[in-house]
């Protein structure tokens, strides 16, 4: 579940207060979401002290990694920096907080050298990783952290390709409503197109990167292992980003359902401001059991898209479920 950036605030101030603050957390969102300022908060929280913005918070307390280079990548002697920064002595009160900018640009051996002070790391010590995309990030990183999931506020928020697509997809299906069997099969179709033009541009953007390294280092020494490593990497990530665009869309589509139980319920924030005309639409037509229903029905159908099942059956079985009168 996203959370607003105030929400993860109050979160993590409330775990604070009662004594259960995590000693790691997986920062996702956009680059507008806020995952810096979340970073500065807590700070302020923890130490009473805070600059405007995560670079001008930098002290002995905060210390904060991020990629260098023309590769930009975080390197296994940054991370090791920031473990021996986060075992230096400070005052008894005061907190350490290490902060991983970017953090999908670990590459393995800094994700490997990091799991230790990851897992255990000293007394009074807070590690926050940063990103956009964490399916980039090894599983062993993701279960040494509790994930937090940030979502971009209205007044800063841009929709991606996947909102887009996805606003493009209700404003063209349900302007009059959800429907019968017929409409859901079309959605079923509409959404099997949707996420193989997703694949197609991360395949795409996955080979544009690959020619553009296989042109600058096909003069250097012994260079072929690394542009066979490289170009299978590109791939994997491809398809990771793939995989997380796809599940974007289906939460997009969960919160659109979301806003409709609000406006029915006499609420007024939207997760999907761009669409309020059709939330409106069925929030007047569906009854909250039928839209809590439908809701369960994405997510069972989420759920099911995560294992070894097949992609086409799954999503017209989940379809069928979510949309049918």
């Amino acid at each position: 579940m996203a959370h607003t950036l105030d929400q993860a605030e109050t979160l993590l101030k409330r775990a604070h207060a009662e004594g259960r603050l995590a000693h790691a957390f997986l920062v996702s969102g956009s680059r507008d979401s806020g995952k810096e300022e979340l970073v500065c908060r807590i700070s302020d929280m923890l130490n009473g002290r805070r600059g405007d913005d995560l670079a001008s918070s930098e002290s002995e307390l905060l210390r904060v990694v991020r990629p260098v280079g023309k590769t930009r990548v975080i390197k296994v002697d940054d991370m090791r920096n920031m473990e021996r920064e986060l075992y230096a002595k400070v005052g008894s009160d005061d907190w350490k907080i290490g902060v991983i900018a970017d953090a999908d640009r670990l590459n393995p051996a800094s994700e490997n050298a990091f799991l230790k002070t990851l897992e255990e790391p000293p007394p009074n010590t807070i590690i926050f990783l940063l990103t956009a995309q964490p399916s980039r990030l090894l599983p062993t990183i993701h279960s040494r952290c509790v994930q937090l999931d940030l979502m971009e506020t209205h007044d800063q928020r841009s929709l991606d390709r996947e909102g887009l697509a996805l606003v493009e997809l209700v404003k063209d299906l349900f302007s009059e409503g959800l429907g019968n069997e017929t409409r859901a099969l079309t959605v079923y179709g509409r959404l099997a197109t949707l996420f193989a033009d997703l694949k197609e541009a991360y395949e795409e953007e996955s080979k544009l990167a690959f020619a553009k390294d296989q042109e600058h280092y096909k003069e250097t020494t012994e260079s072929g292992a690394w542009l066979r490593e490289r170009e299978a990497n590109l791939a994997a990530t491809a398809a990771s980003s793939y995989l997380t665009g796809r599940s974007k869309v289906i939460n997009l589509l969960v919160a659109w359902f979301g806003d409709a139980l609000r406006l029915k319920g006499g609420g007024d924030y939207l997760e999907m401001p761009e669409l309020v005309e059709q939330s409106r639409l069925i929030a007047d037509r569906e009854s909250m059991s039928s839209l809590l229903r439908r809701m369960e029905a994405l997510e069972t159908m989420q759920s099911e898209l995560e294992t070894n099942a097949s992609e086409a059956l799954v999503m017209e079985v989940g379809c069928l479920r979510a949309f049918v009168a």
